[in-house]
């Protein structure tokens, strides 16, 4: 293929290289403002208590900061990202700007009659206030769990408790191997728990305050009713007896498995109200982010 070096005309066939991505060049104003304030500010909050309680242990422990170095740092540079772009934002005025925009072009549609710039106005400012809180929620729950916890990071058990159910000595047997292979894996992963119950107890607190109570996954009825809405408590309680809470607690779990101490088990019950939770953000904004789509499309 050869390449012209002789400039372009309108309608001339071309490519476009660069790093492959996309931007939010033509956002409205009210998704640069979603932006900021769901998936920005959830970054810069959470990952700032995870941090800062992060820097302290590894300052006390040369193996503790070793661990999480590159944890650390993987978090420090998504962290800064949000509060960057946010400042950014801010000092550049860019809602402002935005604002004046979409009017100079609703004017223009309006001057000539083209009705589809309004369109697509509207239906894009319905979409993101309408998916604003289930996509603060689904933001809350990717950081404060899924990116700020590692000790929630357990072997899945639903293939052994399959194997239990069905009384089948073989099936049993070959799972339970496969859950023990992956629980040393999980072990390995975590090997301050010291560390991880302090991050865990203080971004509990953090998605409190955050979500209101009667949006919060359901793991926190258990904790209103057994624990007396005491999440520090409810932290202690999944490291001291789940079977994921210590090498010990899963050893004497595996040599006599039962149903019902997987299926009353703190942490897999948290874990489980954890994807819960999420499938649930995901499902409430499904319809929502179609619509979004094909008001982009007008």
């Amino acid at each position: 293929m050869k390449i012209s070096l002789s400039g372009v005309r309108e309608g001339d066939f071309a490519f476009v290289m660069g790093f492959p991505g996309r931007n939010w060049r033509y956002m409205i104003s009210d998704e640069v403002e979603e932006r900021m304030e769901t998936t920005n500010f959830m970054r810069e909050h959470i990952q700032g208590i995870r941090q800062e309680i992060l820097l302290e242990e590894m300052l006390k422990n040369d193996a503790v900061r070793i661990h999480y170095a590159s944890k650390y740092a993987a978090s420090a540079n998504y962290w800064k990202n949000a509060i960057g772009m946010n400042e950014g934002l801010v000092r550049l005025n860019i809602l402002g700007t935005k604002k004046a925009q979409q009017q100079k072009l609703l004017a223009l549609g309006e001057a000539t009659g083209n009705d589809n710039y309004r369109k697509a106005f509207e239906e894009i400012r319905e979409v993101v206030a309408a998916r604003r809180q289930p996509l603060y929620h689904q933001q809350a729950l990717v950081e404060v769990f899924n990116n700020g916890m590692d000790f929630m990071k357990i072997p899945a058990t639903q293939a052994f408790v399959s194997a239990l159910l069905s009384k089948k000595k073989d099936r049993i047997a070959t799972e339970k191997e496969k859950l023990i292979a992956a629980a040393d894996t999980y072990f390995e992963s975590v090997p301050f728990p010291e560390v991880e119950r302090r991050v865990a107890k203080a971004l509990m607190k953090a998605y409190m305050e955050y979500i209101p109570r009667e949006e919060r996954i359901t793991v926190f009825e258990v904790i209103e009713k057994r624990f007396k809405g005491d999440s520090d408590k409810f932290i202690d309680d999944c490291l001291r007896f789940s079977i994921f809470g210590s090498r010990e607690n899963f050893r004497k779990f595996i040599r006599k498995p039962t149903f019902h101490k997987i299926d009353k088990d703190w942490m897999v019950l948290f874990r489980s109200s954890i994807n819960n939770g999420l499938i649930g953000a995901e499902l409430a904004m499904e319809e929502i982010n179609r619509s979004y789509a094909m008001a982009h499309k007008v």
